[in-house]
């Protein structure tokens, strides 16, 4: 799976043990788009996983807390 800042599909935690780079996951405590199941899967099939879970946050997380998810990006650009 090449390296690219993307969102995950459904159920794409099944994919994590193929990437080859880093992963970071943004998202929300109560989110119905990445469930703690499949942040679970994440990291258990891929070691190299940052985590970051935002507070106070929906399934809007990009649009309601920009300033972290652009924080994230960059931190990710080599």
């Amino acid at each position: 799976m090449p390296c690219r800042t993307r969102h995950a599909p459904p159920g794409g935690a099944r994919y994590a043990s193929k990437a080859s780079c880093p992963l970071t996951v943004v998202y929300s405590p109560v989110s119905n788009t990445t469930r703690d199941r499949e942040v679970d899967i994440i990291t258990r099939r891929h070691k190299n996983t940052r985590l970051v879970k935002v507070p106070d946050t929906t399934h809007f997380l990009p649009m309601e807390r920009p300033d972290i998810v652009q924080e994230e990006i960059d931190r990710m650009m080599p």
